[in-house]
């Protein structure tokens, strides 16, 4: 099991990973991961490597700005995943 970043940790360390994540990500990529592996991936993906929960405040401004980049990968996988696919296809079609 992963852990969470704990605040006020630098979010340049490495997120914390497992075997299992590992052979989540490595089945994604090779087109081969069961259902639970690719939830388990793109979880630890958006909470642990995007830090999509977190705290983006830190005590200089570098850390704060690779922060908020790192979240805004996050931010932008959520919100394809939630995105109405039907609307889009409504305005492709005008």
């Amino acid at each position: 099991m992963t852990k969470k970043l704990s605040r006020g940790e630098s979010p340049l360390a490495i997120p914390p990973y497992d075997i299992a994540i590992v052979r989540a990500i490595q089945d994604c990529i090779a087109g081969e991961a069961t259902p639970d592996q690719q939830q388990r991936a793109m979880k630890w993906i958006i909470e642990q490597a995007g830090g999509m929960y977190e705290q983006h405040m830190y005590s200089t401004d570098r850390e704060t700005t690779f922060s908020l980049g790192r979240q805004f990968v996050a931010q932008q996988i959520v919100k394809l995943s939630i995105l109405d696919r039907t609307k889009m296809l409504e305005r492709s079609k005008t």
